[in-house]
């Protein structure tokens, strides 16, 4: 017998009512995103990557107001509180938000939110054939020995891959790394990341 431990928990939520919303945005602020360095197709709001004259924050406290704000709140209590943690010892805040696009041919290279407690990203735009993101296991963060693979399960994956669809919200640990592979497809992906605090209440 196999017994699992330490399992990780990806949440996936069904948003299809705030793509209209969501879409704006990238409308708004179309002039704001920039291109990364050396991506080859990968331009974002997020400031550590373009400059600190675009503020993830200044985007959090605009959307945190709105109904989609709530929407993503509420997925990451939701991912929280079915993984048995106690949601009401604290205040919840979206922290931080930023919108991204990618063309056929770009990627996002490994990466995690270490500081936050929830982290996650909505799918705006998914051009078919574009739709993967991708998680690194633990263990992988370590020298191994590679041993021959039969069938990919649970237990032997190094990095694990999702497909996600228009209007769809994942959340994940914000320590969990992750990154976009590169993908080939025609038109745009577009999607808004955000980081989820906890925050002690007084």
């Amino acid at each position: 017998m196999i017994q699992p431990i330490f399992a990780i928990g990806i949440g996936i939520t069904e948003g299809q009512d705030h793509l209209e919303y969501a879409r704006s945005l990238f409308t708004t602020y179309k002039d704001r995103l920039t291109s990364v360095p050396e991506s080859n197709g990968f331009d974002t709001t997020l400031e550590d990557y373009v400059g600190e004259d675009t503020s993830k924050a200044e985007f959090a406290a605009e959307v945190s107001s709105t109904p989609f704000g709530q929407f993503i709140l509420e997925s990451a209590l939701e991912y929280l509180q079915a993984q048995g943690f106690d949601t009401d010892v604290h205040e919840y805040k979206i922290k931080n938000l930023w919108l991204n696009e990618m063309v056929s041919g770009s990627s996002h290279t490994v990466h995690s939110h270490s500081g936050y407690n929830v982290s996650g990203c909505f799918y705006v735009d998914v051009p078919e054939s574009s739709n993967k993101i991708s998680f690194e296991g633990f263990l992988n963060r370590f020298d191994k020995k590679l041993l021959p693979t039969k069938e990919y399960t649970f237990f032997n994956s190094d990095t694990w891959t999702l497909a996600m669809s228009e209007g769809q919200l994942g959340c994940w640990n914000s320590y969990l790394r992750h990154f976009v592979p590169e993908q080939h497809f025609e038109g745009v992906r577009r999607s808004i990341a955000f980081d989820v605090a906890a925050i002690r209440k007084k």
